[in-house]
């Protein structure tokens, strides 16, 4: 080059030897021959050289006569097809490469357009070129590397279909199960700016990026998405207004990177930008802008099972385009402050796995059912009835029975599911199992999980509702003691009348034992509180593998589920094991309590929850005073009981005082005939009281008055009791039994032809209770706190705690308040006198 000074500007420019066939001014900083020029010329079309914005729907589309392309395509052109490529075989020179990096950075300023005068360019010289490494890679030797396809002449899906796979195992140290990416970056002049590892680069969202994102994100199996609303004019700033060029790569298990594919706007290759601030810049006046304002990097297992191998991992980038002229730092509008995003998401071939669980799932269907039916024809052959004499309560219960055998099979199923997932991808030291992500995949699951929600919330309302709805009665045995003067009669003697305290008061007794339970809901969800939300139990259902991992980030619902279930089960767990095991030494359980004073009281139960089953508890006093004494005569009865000089409590002299109770039809239309006009008229005389105060019982209304009829039908039942208890009744005799082990595995109903049947039960009647629904309550809670956790726990920590107690709350005041009523009604007493 001659340097040429030039006195009006005082000023000394670089001038090529046009006497040698030089172009006079130099392109690109290098003297080109007239001749090599032409040759370019006429070979490669170099017109329009403009770049079109508005493609996106963004604003009107525009044709840019863009100021690089203008002014240095041809030099830029000339120098990479002659002197680099077509002459030699390998590079002189960096500078020689760089000019080619430019030429591959316009075409990825195009878009990947193929028909774009840099992208045409640049096919013609890469074809040239012969391919390095795989053939199906298709990267060319010496020589930028931006298409799939291009030089073995194939679709660029077929391309990346055959892209090997890559080795990944897992380690479960903390902190190493991560994927390692790296990114190559190149200035828009072509020069090489260096390699380093993926952090923060690609995250556009400054409010929401910090250190922990560039870590999180790189977490194997961890879904991740950094999304916010920013000012299109702040993102240029946060860049510096800058135009890099970044290549994605993934090192495997030996440290070997392997290159990611790009797909920009739906087209398939190998370079990308964050920002085009070069393409809508024209005389020197910047038009039109270029971003990424998504940016998805999807990683997918392969569909080989047996092997740790996954799919090249793709990044999907799009590009929105603006007009630099409408952006405006106060505009709140989406055009200048359109959505960002980030994210990472693991996939894989589910096909196999899902035609799995739905033959497994389908088996569950099966068996529900059939358990269902079991549990139906079991009912109706201890009842002795038929199937056309069931009204419409009849069906609702038997339904109900179903969903209950459903939405305790669905559960497990679910649960199973859960498990699988959270240990064999937790678990995994080799990258075999990623958890589904996509909104199709989670709603299969979430629809069976409100579905068995929906089934199971239905069961535990039948169960209440019919615990609430036994018959009770109570049954006294005691006997006058002397004889009284008849008032108004100065010789006439009547017995001494029984007093009705002591069923008075072992009705209230029984009314508080109602919703006795063994498990604290209050403890248990105040526990799962501080577990999952304070000690960020959480959060090993995020999509990563190391188990230990707790830091925050979006939770699985399929681990989640697991992991809430299984806190769950172990925090009634231990309630329970603390009081069988320690609390029942302090304090002996309230079941064994009652029936001590059923038998202190002179007073027995009989609890039927259907019509021909129930459970007995004797409560015959075996002290020749009876119960209504004074202080000392029981003291001197329970001292003789101590010594073991009266009979046994139990049952025909037994220790046997709890049985539960398989009853004749014969017993059962005896009991109907004389229980029922009691209960009908007494539910007559609640319901008009509870028209005239406004609600059923309490308040300052005045207490009922029963009638004659109900208090004769009420003694006539006491002495049929008696008598059958007793065995005086020929008719209705009843035989002690002891189950048998299939009986009891199976609850075979026993053959009542013969007579009612008993058999010995120490705690059976806690079944009648919310005691005997700590299993049951323990699933229905489990699911719910687990539903409230999923859809609203995210926003709302405390929500699931607070849903499960109000349901808790509520589901005991509809047992207590229906358990109210029917008590009322069986023992002809007022409602004041329950507590």
């Amino acid at each position: 080059m001659i340097a040429s000074y030039d006195p009006s500007t005082r000023t000394y420019s670089c001038l090529c030897p046009a006497a040698l066939g030089y172009t006079t001014q130099p392109q690109n900083g290098r003297c080109l021959l007239s001749s090599s020029i032409s040759s370019v010329q006429s070979q490669f079309v170099l017109s329009p050289l403009s770049t079109t914005f508005g493609s996106d729907g963004s604003f009107t589309s525009v044709t840019v006569l863009t100021d690089g392309l203008q002014n240095n395509f041809l030099g830029i052109l000339t120098i990479c097809y002659l002197y680099n490529l077509k002459h030699r075989p390998f590079f002189q020179t960096q500078a020689d490469l760089q000019t080619c990096q430019i030429l591959a950075n316009y075409c990825v300023l195009q878009l990947y357009n193929l028909l774009s005068v840099p992208c045409l360019a640049y096919q013609k010289i890469a074809i040239n070129r012969p391919i390095i490494g795989p053939q199906n890679i298709d990267q060319p030797e010496n020589f930028p590397w931006l298409f799939y396809g291009l030089l073995s002449k194939q679709d660029s899906s077929y391309v990346y279909s055959v892209i090997p796979d890559i080795d990944m195992s897992v380690n479960s140290a903390p902190g190493i199960s991560v994927f390692q990416f790296y990114l190559n970056a190149y200035g828009m002049d072509g020069s090489y700016l260096g390699m380093e590892p993926l952090q923060t680069q690609l995250q556009l969202c400054l409010s929401t990026r910090n250190m922990n994102s560039a870590t999180v994100f790189s977490k194997v199996g961890r879904n991740y998405i950094n999304q916010c609303q920013a000012n299109m004019l702040t993102v240029l700033q946060s860049v510096n207004s800058t135009t890099i060029f970044y290549e994605l790569f993934v090192a495997d298990d030996t440290g070997s990177l392997y290159p990611v594919p790009v797909q920009v706007n739906g087209k398939l290759g190998r370079r990308f930008f964050l920002v085009d601030v070069v393409s809508g810049m024209s005389n020197g006046n910047l038009l039109a802008v270029r971003a990424a304002t998504a940016i998805t990097l999807t990683i997918s297992k392969t569909n080989n099972a047996s092997t740790s191998q996954i799919y090249s991992p793709v990044l999907t980038v799009t590009v929105s385009e603006r007009s630099y002229s409408k952006l405006s730092l106060n505009d709140t509008s989406s055009y200048s402050v359109p959505t960002f995003s980030f994210g990472v998401y693991y996939s894989e071939n589910y096909y196999d796995i899902y035609q799995l669980l739905e033959g497994i799932f389908s088996v569950c269907c099966i068996l529900s059912f059939g358990f269902g039916v079991v549990m139906t024809r079991m009912y109706f052959a201890r009842n002795q009835r038929i199937l056309l004499n069931v009204d419409l309560v009849g069906w609702m219960s038997i339904f109900a029975t179903i969903f209950g055998a459903g939405g305790a099979t669905f559960f497990w199923f679910l649960f199973g599911v859960s498990m699988y997932c959270l240990i064999f991808f937790k678990g995994q030291s080799a990258l075999y199992l990623f958890l589904p992500y996509l909104s199709a995949d989670i709603s299969i699951y979430d629809s069976i999980f409100l579905s068995t929600l929906g089934l199971y919330a239905c069961y535990i309302l039948k169960r209440i509702i019919a615990q609430a709805r036994c018959d009770v009665f109570f049954i006294d045995w005691e006997k006058p003691h002397g004889k009284v003067k008849v008032p108004g009669s100065d010789d006439a003697l009547k017995p001494t009348p029984v007093s009705a305290w002591r069923s008075i008061f072992m009705a209230d007794v029984w009314n508080r034992l109602q919703t006795h339970r063994r498990v604290r809901i209050e403890v248990s969800v105040l526990l799962m509180y501080v577990i999952m939300q304070g000690f960020g139990v959480q959060y090993a259902s995020t999509g990563q593998t190391n188990l230990l991992d707790l830091t925050p980030g979006d939770r699985n619902e399929i681990l989640l589920v697991g992991i809430n279930t299984i806190v769950w089960f172990i925090v009634n767990a231990i309630q329970i094991g603390f009081y069988n095991i320690v609390w029942v030494h302090v304090r002996p359980t309230p079941l064994y309590h009652f029936v001590d004073m059923l038998s202190l009281s002179n007073i027995s139960l009989l609890v039927m929850d259907e019509p021909c089953h129930g459970y007995y508890i004797h409560g015959r006093s075996v002290h020749p005073t009876g119960a209504d004494t004074n202080f000392k005569e029981l003291n001197e009865s329970l001292k003789m009981e101590t010594q073991d000089v009266v009979p046994k409590r139990g049952l025909a002299d037994s220790e046997a005082q709890v049985f539960e109770v398989f009853l004749s039809s014969g017993f059962r239309t005896t009991y109907d005939s004389v229980y029922k006009i009691v209960v009908y008229e007494e539910m007559g005389h609640l319901t008009e009281q509870g028209l005239r105060s406004g609600r059923f019982g309490g308040g300052f209304s005045k207490m009922r008055e029963v009638s004659e009829t109900s208090l004769r039908a009420y003694d006539a039942m006491n002495k049929f009791m008696c008598a059958f208890f007793d065995k005086n009744l020929k008719e209705h005799p009843y035989f002690i039994c002891k189950k048998s082990f299939v009986e009891r595995f199976v609850g075979a109903t026993p053959d009542t032809s013969m007579g009612s049947i008993f058999y010995h039960e120490p705690l059976g009647y806690s079944a009648t209770l919310l005691y005997g629904l700590d299993a049951p309550f323990m699933l229905f809670y489990a699911l719910l706190y687990s539903a409230l956790d999923v859809h609203v726990g995210t926003a709302y920590g405390f929500a699931p705690v607070l849903g499960v107690y109000t349901m808790d709350v509520l589901l005991c005041s509809i047992r207590r308040w229906i358990s109210e009523r029917t008590l009322k009604s069986g023992i002809v007493i007022d409602g004041k006198f329950l507590s």
